[in-house]
């Protein structure tokens, strides 16, 4: 598993980066000049005494190893099957002096690259080096494999190589030959050690990204601590006990007193140690509390109700004024599942399933849904109208749950009531006397009465033009407070005649602004939906009317349809220039109209979407949209189709 990557962990990237590429230069460097020098005996000649301890043939494979590593972090096919093969040749050789270490027989590859004898055996690495690169050679293969158990076998492979480099160290530190060597011939020697301890750093470094090493890179308390358990766990007790040995051997000191002296100064340095991871985890924990507790104030000062659920509906967060509004105890609600207990029945009594529940499906489809029509049921079951917002929660890029914020809109529903009865009521004492006055002005204007002055004709003109947008908006007044559509009325209509009709009656409409609506009817279109015939012709009139407003003259309005086994989707789209960013969260809203001048002079009373959304919803549809800038935007209406009799 990949982890994501932080600021602070790109960094320490970065670095470590930096790091394992000094290291593999330096492993690279060693090992070029070793092998140069048993190649050409001239500069053999040049090295330092105990240069020839290294063998050719560890020289080689560490040049192989180091091949390997570069390749296997490269993006090209043919370079990780070269990575490969360097790797099986460090696993060949290493085999080869395991070999002949088991045997006792000597290899024609064991002189194969030595041609100035220093040694009885040159090519002849220790088995403790051979044993090393065998198993390094393994892990090289294995690098770029994805498969969850290759890396935790690899993770492994990396620990027994670090537990190798350390035993062979101490073998150094302790005078302890056994643990690095043969013979005075066949050994680890000090730069072999150096590169060994070089490469498998450089393999770790290449690890940390995955499984078990990546604990070493992140950014949170557990990683600050690994970073700074390092040297206290290896660095520190080895340095001590080291030490202690070397003034033990030249008899600076007692070896009694030195083990007592070293064993005391790891149990101090051990402490000084847990002290301060102590001390750093209480302050992150205080941390950690600080901010649980000013996130707990906030959620619990605002005046929405705000509910935390898990993946299966469960509760995990409620705040203050969710409690409050649903008259439950917080401890009532953690917990359990909330749908069964404050969302079970719709407004109309009918039971709401859960697999259909609105604030779930935000979880289920990754999407932010809205609802404005739906209630919640109190403790003492009454219940309230809602209006919310279910937004999917997650974690390192996937959902985990979801957060749903709603509002009791009783207060408002009464004053929208209010309202539209208010504007019923001004808009039905208006009509009357509106029509005569627009019955007058088209009289005059059609010439009947007198001639009319030139002068004059325009103004009368300009007033016929505003009675009649201003019959419009009554109208539309007038529909959208009368909007009283009751299942029980219903009827099963055809789809094709739906949009037939709907399209018909436009066409007048798109003749004046020159532009086409196009439908090619479908299979699909033959299906029966239920509802008001002329409530739905309406909402297409409106979707209808709106595209070809705002459509180029030569780009056509485009009619589709879309179904599955329960739903019907209309799909209406135009060419213009999208719906603005801003504006878009309104575009349902009485009264509401993009803020431009363009819009402005497309006319217009803003309650079409309102009334559409209304009539819609009145059929248990849904209606929503799709644009993008000067790209257009598309309407979508699904509405249920009517099962067919048994």
């Amino acid at each position: 598993m990949q982890y994501p990557v932080t600021e602070p962990v790109n960094h320490i990237n970065q670095t470590l980066k930096r790091v394992q590429h000094f290291s593999i230069i330096t492993a690279g460097l060693i090992a070029t000049t070793i092998l140069l020098g048993w190649l050409i005996s001239s500069i053999g000649l040049l090295l330092p005494d105990g240069w020839s301890f290294m063998k050719a043939n560890t020289a080689l494979v560490i040049l192989f190893s180091i091949g390997s590593l570069l390749l296997a972090q490269s993006e090209s096919s043919l370079k990780k099957w070269v990575s490969k093969l360097f790797a099986l040749g460090v696993i060949l050789l290493s085999a080869i002096a395991l070999l002949g270490h088991m045997t006792g027989t000597i290899f024609e590859v064991d002189t194969l690259l030595a041609s100035d004898m220093h040694s009885d055996m040159p090519g002849r690495m220790s088995i403790q080096t051979a044993i090393f690169y065998f198993i390094l050679g393994i892990s090289l293969i294995l690098l770029d494999t994805s498969h969850k158990r290759i890396h935790q076998l690899i993770d492994i492979l990396c620990l027994l190589l670090l537990a190798i480099v350390l035993v062979i160290l101490a073998g150094y530190s302790f005078q302890a030959s056994n643990l690095f060597s043969q013979s005075t011939q066949t050994l680890t020697s000090p730069q072999t050690l150096i590169s060994s301890a070089l490469l498998v750093f450089s393999v770790m470094i290449t690890r940390m990204q995955y499984g078990f090493f990546a604990i070493f890179i992140g950014d949170g308390i557990g990683s600050k601590l690994a970073r700074a358990a390092i040297p206290f766990v290896i660095l520190i007790p080895f340095a001590t006990i080291s030490l202690s040995a070397y003034a033990s051997r030249t008899g600076w000191i007692d070896p009694a007193f030195a083990s007592a002296l070293s064993t005391t100064a790891i149990v101090i340095i051990l402490l000084l140690f847990v002290v301060f991871m102590a001390k750093t985890i209480n302050l992150a924990m205080d941390k950690l509390a600080d901010a649980q507790q000013q996130n707990s104030l906030l959620l619990n000062s605002a005046g929405e109700g705000i509910l935390g659920m898990d993946a299966q509906g469960s509760a995990t967060f409620i705040n203050t004024a969710a409690c409050e509004m649903l008259g439950y105890k917080e401890e009532e609600l953690i917990g359990k599942q909330l749908h069964p207990l404050i969302h079970h029945t719709r407004a109309d009594g009918t039971i709401y399933p859960s697999e259909e529940c609105q604030m779930a499906l935000a979880f289920k489809s990754s999407q932010i849904q809205r609802v404005a029509d739906e209630v919640l049921w109190r403790k003492d079951g009454t219940s309230f109208p809602v209006q919310y917002t279910s937004t999917p929660l997650k974690k390192n890029a996937q959902d985990i749950g979801y957060v749903v914020i709603f509002d009791d809109v009783t207060e408002r529903r009464k004053l929208d009531h209010l309202k539209d009865e208010f504007v019923s009521v001004v808009s039905h004492e208006l009509r009357t006397p509106l029509t005569s006055i627009k019955g007058a002005l088209l009289m005059v204007l059609s010439g009947k009465i007198c001639a009319i002055p030139e002068k004059a004709l325009d103004m009368l003109t300009i007033a016929a033009n505003n009675s009649e947008r201003l019959e419009l908006l009554i109208n539309d007044l007038l529909d959208i407070n009368k909007l009283q559509l009751s299942a029980s009325t219903f009827k099963p209509i055809l789809l094709n005649e739906l949009v037939s009709q709907a399209i018909n009656s436009n066409q007048g409409y798109a003749d004046k602004y020159g532009v086409a609506c196009i439908w090619q009817p479908t299979a699909e279109d033959s299906v029966m939906v239920m509802g008001d015939e002329l409530r739905l012709i309406q909402a297409l009139l409106n979707l209808l009317s709106n595209a070809i407003k705002y459509s180029p003259h030569d780009k056509p309005v485009i009619i589709s349809t879309e179904s599955d086994e329960t739903t019907i989707q209309i799909l209406v789209a135009d060419s213009g220039p999208g719906i603005p960013l801003n504006y878009q969260e309104k575009v349902f809203e009485k009264f509401s109209q993009a803020d431009s001048s363009d819009t402005r002079q497309k006319g217009g009373t803003g309650l079409g979407l309102a009334i559409t959304k209304e009539i819609i919803e009145k059929h248990s549809g849904q209606i929503n949209f799709i644009t993008k800038p000067e790209q257009g935007t598309t309407f979508c209406i699904a509405l249920p189709i009517k099962p067919l009799s048994p």
